[in-house]
């Protein structure tokens, strides 16, 4: 999931504005940016040299004005999130929240670049090839998520809740094109391209003005080669 687009011209309020409160934050989750290994190709020789771009995390807190629950997504720029991510942020954020956000109400997920540092997992078969496991990218990661969370706290307002859904034919491609021709008629038939279309986008709004999204859309979000 990506934040940011707008939402396709199919979505509508889910709600009138005030029903919700909607909150956003952005913090910094860079971890070791120099001679530390990179997470996703598994590579000895693929290390941390220096910054491209920071790598950032992206929350939303929306809360149900009527009954006081509350739900928070957040998208960092990480290969992947672990358990080991989800125990430290949720204990961040007891200590300043105490049970207003937990297990039950806190979803993470990343955009799963693969040009950034690893070894934060609490798995060691994801930390091999890292060298083991890296505490300053670990605190770095959890700290950064949960600052964006906070901000999102803090920054709640009243708002609408859009979803929209549509499709994008030309930002994806089969990778695997001569497997998937492989496939029975009908699953062919239901992808005649090899891929899958459909895009979803949640908008957020506050006071009438957009605020942000949050879009599905099935394609390998990496571009750069493990030479980067």
């Amino acid at each position: 999931a990506a934040l940011g687009a707008p939402s396709p011209a199919s979505a509508a309020p889910a709600a009138d504005d005030g029903e919700y409160l909607v909150g956003r934050g952005i913090a910094d989750v860079t971890g070791e940016a120099a001679e530390t290994g990179m997470m996703g190709y598994s590579s000895f020789d693929q290390k941390t040299s220096g910054i491209h771009q920071r790598q950032r995390s992206r929350a939303y807190v929306v809360v149900d004005r009527a009954t006081g629950k509350r739900v928070v997504y957040v998208n960092a720029d990480l290969a992947m999130i672990f358990q080991s991510v989800q125990q430290g942020v949720i204990a961040r954020l007891k200590e300043r929240y105490g049970s207003l956000y937990g297990d039950e109400n806190v979803l993470l997920s990343a955009t799963h670049t693969h040009s950034g540092p690893g070894g934060y997992s609490h798995h060691v078969a994801y930390n091999l090839s890292v060298l083991g496991f890296q505490s300053a990218t670990y605190r770095a990661i959890v700290d950064g998520i949960a600052d964006s969370v906070a901000k999102a706290h803090d920054d709640l307002k009243p708002g609408t809740i859009s979803l929209g859904t549509g499709t994008l034919t030309n930002a994806s491609v089969n990778r695997s094109r001569e497997a998937f021709d492989r496939n029975p008629a009908a699953d062919r038939a239901a992808f005649p391209d090899g891929i899958d279309p459909a895009m979803t986008v949640l908008r957020f709004r506050q006071g009438g003005k957009d605020a942000g999204a949050i879009s599905w859309f099935a394609t390998h979000n990496t571009s750069i080669t493990n030479k980067n």
